[in-house]
C-alpha cells in the first residue's frame, strides 16, 4: 500500500512541474500605451525675435463657425512666455480664430492693436502656436493705431498697414454726427496713395469697417511707402471734437 501511494504521488509531483515550467514560458502581455490627450490650445509664444511680452496689456479672440457664428470670445491667459486660449469646451469642426493683442498705452498717447486671423480644426493633433507680432509691416499680424478721445469719450482704431482697410470707433455716448477719415503713404516726399472717408455717425454708439478703404489696399500693392500717415475728425452734436493726425514710419 506504501509503494502505490508513493507512486500516485511521484505523478502528481510530475504534473506540478510540467505545469509550473508551462506557466513560466509564457510572454507576459503587451499593454499598450494609452494615447495621452492633446491640450486643445492655441499659443501665442513670445520670444526675443518679436515685441517684448512686457509691452502687451491682453490679448483677445474671437472664435467664429463655418457659418459665421460667434461660437467663442475671450481674453487669453497669460503665462510666462506666452499667452493662451482654451478650445476644449468647442465641438469638432473648423473655426476661424481672429486674434487681437492690445498694447500698454506709448509715450505719444497712442497704443497698438496687432490683429491676426487663424484657421483652427478641432480637435487638434497638437495645440496651434503663433509666434508673437514683430512689430513690422512684413508681419503675419495686421498693425493698427489706437487713439483716444478726450476724457476716455471715444475709442478709434485705424489700421497702419497698407494691406489692411481696417477701422473701428467706438463712443461712451452717442454725442457726435459724423468721421472723417484719411489715410495716406508717402516714398519720401511723393505721396504714392491717399483715400478718404466722410461717414454719419450721428445716434450710432460704434462702428467698424474694412469696405470703406479697401481702394486704398488695392493702391498700395507692390508699392514701396517709407511713411503713413492718419487723419481723424469727429463732429460732435454736443461737446467737444475729436481732430486726430498721426504720421508713423514703416520699419
Amino acid at each position: 500500500m506504501q509503494t502505490i501511494h508513493f507512486k500516485a504521488a511521484s505523478s502528481l509531483a510530475v504534473v506540478f512541474m510540467i505545469l509550473f515550467v508551462f506557466s513560466s514560458c509564457k510572454k507576459d502581455p503587451v499593454i499598450p500605451p494609452v494615447a495621452q490627450p492633446v491640450n486643445q490650445e492655441l499659443i501665442i509664444q513670445f520670444s526675443t525675435s518679436g515685441i517684448g511680452m512686457g509691452t502687451i496689456d491682453s490679448v483677445v479672440a474671437i472664435v467664429r463657425d463655418q457659418n459665421n457664428m460667434i461660437k467663442l470670445w475671450k481674453t487669453l491667459d497669460k503665462a510666462a512666455t506666452s499667452f493662451k486660449l482654451n478650445l476644449q469646451q468647442l465641438a469638432s469642426g473648423n473655426y476661424k480664430t481672429e486674434v487681437m493683442a492690445y498694447s500698454k498705452i506709448k509715450t505719444d498717447l497712442t497704443a497698438r492693436q496687432y490683429a491676426l486671423v487663424k484657421e483652427v480644426q478641432l480637435p487638434m493633433t497638437q495645440p496651434v502656436i503663433i509666434n508673437a507680432p514683430t512689430g513690422t509691416f512684413t508681419d503675419a499680424w495686421y498693425q493698427r493705431a489706437i487713439f483716444f478721445g478726450p476724457v476716455g469719450t471715444a475709442t478709434i482704431i485705424v489700421a497702419m498697414d497698407p494691406r489692411d482697410s481696417y477701422y473701428e470707433v467706438r463712443f461712451n455716448r452717442p454725442n457726435y454726427r459724423r468721421i472723417y477719415l484719411e489715410r495716406s503713404s508717402l516714398d519720401g516726399n511723393v505721396l504714392v496713395a491717399a483715400k478718404s472717408k466722410i461717414r454719419n455717425i450721428e445716434g450710432l454708439v460704434g462702428l467698424s469697417e474694412y469696405g470703406d478703404f479697401t481702394p486704398y489696399v488695392q493702391l498700395m500693392q507692390q508699392k514701396n511707402w517709407t511713411k503713413g500717415t492718419i487723419g481723424v475728425y469727429i463732429d460732435p452734436a454736443v461737446g467737444g471734437e475729436i481732430d486726430v493726425y498721426y504720421e508713423y514710419p514703416n520699419n
